[in-house]
């Protein structure tokens, strides 16, 4: 009878916890669906990474799974998009400053120097910024966004200057360009607006 007991009590603990966990990505994908159109994330594989010895456990836990489906139908609802990146760009491991890319990088290292350009990166704000970026130069290769402007409000059409959407894509031009490595017009800054 006690093990039963103990059964229902464990039971009920895993219950309430799922249901906090719900709860929080619940709230979090709509704030994120309400302040943003297009959201990048990496597409890891859970499944995987799961059955690591050092991350499995978190993993599971953490309901990444379902964090992003919540937010694919909560952009699609408000007109928003998820633009998954591909598990194997090295977003960690590139500078978003100059593009140089560290041969490797530990899981412990939380804070690294470039030493092409000398810059300083937090790991995860580093790689957010490769993803945003990868996720715009994907964008606007397939043609999905249609120009850019930049910060005196001049707006330059991607499809007459870069050929997107077409068969032959300046694909350099437009990796720069989503990289913020690219002036637009003469003596012009990086770009600083989409228009999808």
């Amino acid at each position: 009878k006690n093990k039963e007991k103990a059964k229902k009590v464990v039971a009920r603990r895993y219950r309430d916890s799922a249901n906090v966990r719900k709860d929080f990505t619940e709230k979090e994908s709509a704030a994120i669906a309400k302040q943003y159109g297009l959201v990048f994330v990496e597409d890891l594989n859970l499944a995987n990474i799961a059955k690591t010895l050092k991350l499995g456990k978190s993993t599971t836990d953490n309901g990444f799974g379902m964090f992003r489906d919540q937010l694919v139908y909560k952009l699609g609802e408000t007109g928003g998009a998820l633009v998954k990146v591909p598990h194997c760009f090295p977003s960690t491991k590139l500078c978003s400053h100059c593009g140089h890319k560290l041969d490797k990088i530990g899981l412990d290292e939380q804070k690294w120097g470039c030493p092409e350009c000398g810059a300083y990166h937090n790991r995860d704000q580093n790689a957010g910024r490769n993803l945003r970026e990868f996720g715009l130069f994907a964008l606007m290769s397939e043609g999905y966004v249609e120009g850019i402007a930049d910060e005196n409000g001049e707006y330059f059409e991607l499809r007459k200057v870069f050929g997107v959407g077409t068969a032959k894509p300046d694909y350099e031009g437009l990796l720069e360009i989503a990289q913020g490595r690219m002036p637009i017009a003469a003596g012009g800054t990086p770009v600083v607006t989409y228009v999808v």
